[in-house]
């Protein structure tokens, strides 16, 4: 019956065409041999390769078969070219042709796999050839046996060989062919030897040391019984090294040295692969044992079962086994051994112990040691473990040394446990040990290291493996330790095992022990159960179970009210200067961009960050690692600075606090946190009050000297600090001072001294800070301020108020300055992020002038958003405008006196160093127009004295831009300026205006409302510029009056219909405008396009009647001053000389519109101006008279 999974004869006779074409003579001999090459080729096999390729491969062996000599194999390895050999591969191709012999196949591909060359395809035939007299194949048919008469035909294809490769591979494929032949050669001869061995030893009397007699030959004989591949053999005698007499049977250790023997190998006894000299040799391996194993190598026992230490170079690449045969005299005494070596065929493993002679004897023995009832389920537990125990230590071992293991080995109860049995060879070449591991733990890494903990452990040379699953809970791991006769360690096996146990607790096994010895067993199963499946394998394999326990609790301790945590530490051996730095945070982890910089400013260098996430089900949480290093000190006080460090990045983080590099002085110094924080405030007002240091150069100086740093973090403790006694602040402050000093006495550099300088007057000329106040519940306040008598700062820009308060936070730096006790002023929003105090100061020195004929005198403040930008959003950038705000009167008031009940009640926990000072009122400004109700709910919230008069305005007062008063106040001037002229513009003269604001602005707004007669030509605000070249007065008042209703109204609501021609509303962001004709005859223009910038200068002097200041800014300078000196950046590009005016008059309802001496210049040119100090003065007066009022009646409202 014909196999279908073979190649079909259809396709085979398709290929012999094809090769037969290729062959000139023997046609129909080559046709006969390709049908009978590949009728066994399998179709799975043949569906790959073309008949073309078929073809030409059976061609090559065809010729390899016609030039076999019957004498040498034919052996041919080649990377197949078509043209040459009719047949391609991308492989090289093995050809040989070689009589049939046991184990040619097997032994040609572990050859290739000893040499690391992959195998793809093998393809093997045993065929019948007849030859003629002269040698020539007449017939070629499928033999049907195998056979040394027939020929075997290999076809190899192995990965691709380099063509000078295949000599060498060839010479070692042959060589293992001829070793081969030797064997086959020997192998009746050795089987003789064991015949006649096994005869000779049933007539002698034998040592039942380990086995009987009758058991000895029957395992004889079924070694005999083809379970036995004999390899080689060779006979030993033994000789006494001094008397040349061995001991009998029934010798004792006592009567005989058996480390004096010597061990010969008798010339010309070899067979096999143990052929060797014709002469007797000493053997040097006996030769070189230690004494105590010469003694156990040569005690009687008859029968020796051990392993070789050679691999076999056929058949199988194993180890080879060993079997030895003692040899006794007619007396009893031992003279020599048989040495056979070989392997144990399959069945020698697959029968049952109870079919195999000496098996069966020890087996019986184990389970009469056991006591077991028989037939009982312990009974056959155990029986199935010797059954299934490795067959090379049953053959090898003793029942002594099989005992034990097959009794621990029914023990194995707990699933977690693992176990660990150990067998040292007889002849020290292995040690066998037999590992149990759960089989939830095993794995291919753990099995490495199993490996080489044994190895190491036993001196071993090298280790192989089996593993073995079955239905048990573990996994048998069988390691053989090669190892060297007499160098074998002495081994503490329960202390071995419990080595092998801690490389197979997992991870996560350490991680949960250490957690229920970390923080008992509830709450360690409730974390289990929380973050460990969810633990990243990155993070195990970088961090051992101990620091994961930290990690975790501090994980765990993650929440809304601390929704990130820091940790600083240094590991034992790192560098001084080498610190790391842990983040926990929910949600998403931060980017590693914003963190770096902060950490920098610490002083430190990020060597490596990493960061690992948990997604744990209810909230993804995460943790990042920093290495870090030093950048300017050697080493740091971690019990000093760990803490203060954490904390400081804890509140950068949450925005309490700045980054910059002043956060180094945490990090290296005593100064915690907020000891920082004063010394920044303190840099950022030597900023405003014109210190001519950048801040980048201050910080510096901190930093490099931080000793003196710390001493003036030490000078205003001791000076403001309110625990401290009069007396003890006196000799603290002078002791501190002498210090600072002296330490400046060592400062090499001057801009190092005066910077330290300004540092010393800030603190001594300081009276209050709200530094040591705190809120209710016990926090520390979000703002910082200082009180300082200005006079005592001798670097301050003159003219210098009586006080000053600075007031500083992460989103606000304001000041606020006093011309004397009873003083009252606006607060200011303002935009000049770097000299905000100048503004103000200017503005101060106006409202001096205001106020010189009422009470009170002037003040001024201003302060800065430091957060937020109008491209957040106008409506995010106002509130933020109004907490800023509500932050700088709180810190205002953190160091105010009140008064309760007509008594002054200071500031709590305050040190004053002034007097009673209760006096603190505040007015609207630029940016504040609607926030007097702010200020007077913070007045309630503070239950100031003044209540709302605090802030004058807002719901409870002078409503000011209803009231139009700084408006109408300047617009008396404007009048008085226009009467000089002549001009009646209420009642009759219209006139021309160029004006600074916008129709929503109550100074601006207003002012364009006070005359039908106005005419507005043209106007300017951040925004945009109003041009209206020949308006029509009527209708543009309307307009105006309209927009001045309209809630946040700017130029783009204005009704561009009613624009006369040639004007329009154009933005500042305009790269440029076209000037019309119109516009050029108005204001008097050459150009025909101007950016906005310079537009807006030429409309300052264009010649128009009025220039009314409703804005904000400096516009008007004098030619002998810079715009440095005016110190309004903003308004650089479009600012003027106040010569270049050409308007006739000029009303000043915005301050410092002209700086003083641009007035003075513009007047003398003949333009007529007063200041703002007189024009804009209304609006003062107004909210001075309010004040007071309230002031006065207050009690009397109080009182009902």
């Amino acid at each position: 019956m014909p196999n279908s999974l073979n190649i079909a004869k259809e396709r085979i006779s398709q290929i012999s065409d094809i090769a037969t074409s290729y062959v000139q003579a023997d046609k129909s001999l080559f046709d006969h041999f390709i049908h009978s090459y590949y009728q066994p080729l399998h179709q799975e096999t043949a569906k790959d390769i073309s008949n073309a390729d078929l073809a030409g491969m059976a061609l090559h062996h065809f010729t390899l078969l016609k030039a076999y000599d019957r004498n040498h194999p034919q052996l041919a390895i080649l990377n197949p070219i078509a043209e040459e050999q009719h047949f391609h591969s991308s492989h090289t191709v093995i050809q040989i042709v070689a009589y049939d012999r046991p184990f040619l196949v097997d032994t040609l591909l572990m050859s290739l796999e000893e040499q690391g060359i992959d195998v793809h395809r093998t393809y093997h035939i045993i065929v019948n050839v007849e030859r003629d007299e002269n040698g020539a194949i007449t017939k070629v048919e499928s033999a049907q046996e195998s056979g040394t008469s027939h020929m075997s035909l290999i076809h190899c294809e192995i990965s691709y060989q380099d063509n000078d490769e295949l000599v060498a591979l060839k010479q070692m494929l042959l060589a293992k062919v001829d070793t081969l032949d030797i064997v086959v050669d020997d192998w009746q001869q050795i089987r003789a030897k064991l015949t006649n061995i096994k005869a000779e030893l049933a007539t002698k009397t034998l040592p039942e040391v380990f086995y009987s007699q009758q058991e000895i030959q029957a395992f004889l004989d079924w070694v005999l019984d083809d379970h036995f591949i004999f390899l080689g053999y060779r006979e030993y005698r033994l000789k006494d090294g001094n008397s040349g007499e061995v001991g009998s049977v029934g010798s004792t250790a006592n009567q005989i040295d058996r480390s004096d023997l010597d061990l010969f190998s008798i010339g010309n006894s070899g067979l096999g692969l143990s052929r060797g000299s014709s002469e007797d040799q000493l053997s040097k391996s006996f030769d070189e044992l230690p004494s105590n194993l010469k003694r156990l190598l040569t005690a009687p026992q008859v029968l020796v079962l051990s392993k070789s230490s050679r691999v076999s170079p056929v058949h199988r690449p194993v180890y080879m086994d060993f079997l030895g045969i003692h040899k006794f005299d007619d007396n009893g005494k031992l003279i020599g051994e048989h040495r056979f070596i070989g392997l144990f065929t399959a069945q020698a493993y697959q029968f049952s112990v109870q079919q195999i002679p000496l098996l069966r004897e020890k087996s019986n023995k184990i389970m009469a040691m056991a006591k077991l009832p028989r037939d009982g389920h312990a009974y056959h537990k155990m029986m199935h473990i010797i059954n299934t125990l490795p067959r090379d230590d049953l053959f090898q071992a003793s029942v002594e040394d099989l005992y034990p293991t097959v009794l621990g080995i029914s023990q194995l109860q707990d699933k977690k446990s693992l176990r660990l049995f150990c067998r040292i060879d007889h002849y020290q070449r292995f040690v066998s040990c037999l590992v149990y591991i759960p089989r939830d733990k095993f794995n291919t890494e753990l099995r490495i290291k199993v490996q080489n903990v044994l190895k190491e452990a036993y001196g071993g040379t090298s280790s192989g493996f089996t593993t073995e699953f079955n239905e048990s809970e573990h996994a048998r791991v069988h390691v053989h330790v090669r190892t060297a006769p007499g160098q074998v360690h002495e081994v503490d096996t329960a202390a071995l095992q419990a080595k092998l146990s801690s490389l197979m607790q997992s991870w996560s096994d350490h991680y949960q022990k250490m957690l229920l010895d970390n923080v008992g067993e509830q709450h360690a199963n409730a974390l289990t159960r929380r973050f460990l499946s969810y633990i990243p394998a990155a993070y195990q394999e970088r961090f051992d179970a101990r620091t994961a326990v930290e990690d975790t609790k501090r994980l765990a301790g993650l929440s809304d009210e601390q929704p990130m945590i820091w940790h600083l530490y240094q590991s034992t051996g790192d560098a001084s200067n080498q610190l790391h730095l842990k983040l926990y945070g929910r949600q998403k982890a931060v980017i590693l961009s914003k963190v770096l910089p902060v950490l920098e400013n610490f002083g430190v260098s990020v060597i490596s960050a990493q960061t690992y996430e948990f997604d744990l089900p209810e909230q993804p949480i995460w943790m990042q690692e920093y290495e870090l290093v030093l950048e300017h000190v050697d080493t740091i006080d971690m019990q000093v600075v760990r803490a203060q460090f954490e904390d400081s990045l804890k509140q950068i983080w949450a925005g309490q606090v700045e980054s910059d590099s002043l956060n180094e002085l945490v990090l290296t110094t005593k100064l915690d946190t907020y000891d920082v924080v004063v010394l920044r405030a303190l840099s950022r007002y030597m900023m405003q009050a014109k210190a001519p240091f950048s801040n980048v150069y201050i910080q510096q100086t901190m930093v490099k000297n931080s000793d003196i740093s710390v001493a003036l973090g030490s000078l205003f403790d001791a000076r403001m600090n309110p625990n401290y006694s009069e007396a003890e602040r006196a000799s603290k402050t002078s002791q501190i001072q002498e210090q600072i000093t002296a330490a400046l006495a060592d400062v090499s550099s001057l801009d190092e001294d005066r910077i330290f300088r300004w540092y010393l007057d800030l603190i001594n000329a300081m009276v209050r800070t709200n530094f040591y106040q705190r809120e209710a519940d016990g926090s520390r306040k979000d703002r910082l301020s200082f009180k300082f008598l200005a006079a005592d700062i001798p670097n301050l820009p003159k003219p210098k108020p009586m006080f000053e308060i600075f007031v500083y936070s992460p989103c606000v730096e304001a000041v606020h300055l006093r011309g004397g006790k009873v003083a009252r002023g606006g607060l200011r929003w303002s935009d000049r992020m770097e000299d905000f105090r100048t503004e103000v100061l200017g503005l101060v020195k106006a409202q001096m002038v205001k106020n010189a004929v009422i009470v009170p005198v002037g003040s001024k403040g201003g302060f800065i958003v430091k957060t937020k930008t109008m491209a957040d959003g106008r409506d995010v950038f106002q509130a933020e405008g109004i907490a800023c705000y509500q932050t700088f009167l709180r810190g205002m008031l953190d160091v105010t006196d009140n008064i309760v009940d007509g008594a002054i009640v200071p500031p709590a926990n305050t040190v004053r160093h002034d007097e009673d000072d209760p006096y603190l009122v505040v007015a609207a400004d630029k940016g504040t127009a609607t926030f007097s109700d702010i200020a007077n709910a913070l007045s309630a919230e503070y239950n100031f004295w003044l209540d709302d008069a605090f802030a004058s305005g807002g719901s409870v007062g002078y409503d000011h831009k209803a009231m139009g008063i700084t408006a109408r106040g300047g617009w008396e001037s404007v009048k008085r300026h226009f009467r000089m002229r002549g001009m009646d513009i209420q009642n009759r003269d219209d006139f021309t205006v160029v004006a600074i604001g916008d129709m929503s602005g109550d100074v601006f707004g207003n002012g364009m409302l006070r005359s039908t007669h106005t005419k507005l030509v043209a106007a300017f605000n951040h925004l945009h510029i109003f041009i209206d070249p020949n308006p029509d007065t009527a209708a543009s008042f309307a307009e105006r009056e309209r927009l001045f209703d309209l809630p946040r109204s700017s130029w783009e609501d204005y009704n561009q219909s009613l624009i006369s021609q040639g004007g329009g509303i154009f933005s500042r962001q305009d790269k440029t405008i076209a000037i019309s004709p119109e516009m050029k005859a108005r204001f008097d223009i050459s150009d025909d396009s101007l950016a906005p910038n310079d537009f807006i200068s030429a409309l300052l002097k264009s010649p128009v009647d009025l220039i009314w200041n409703g804005g904000i800014g400096t516009y008007v300078k004098s030619s002998e001053e810079s715009h440095a000196d005016v110190g309004d950046r903003a308004n650089d590009a479009v600012r003027v000389n106040g010569g270049e005016l050409r308007a006739a008059i000029v009303g000043e309802g915005g301050n410092l519109g002209f700086t003083q001496q641009g007035r003075i210049e513009y007047a003398q040119t003949g333009g007529r101006i007063y200041t703002d100090a007189i024009d804009n003065s209304g609006g003062v007066n107004c909210s001075d008279h309010e004040v007071n009022i309230k002031i006065l009646l207050g009690k009397v409202v109080e009182q009902g």
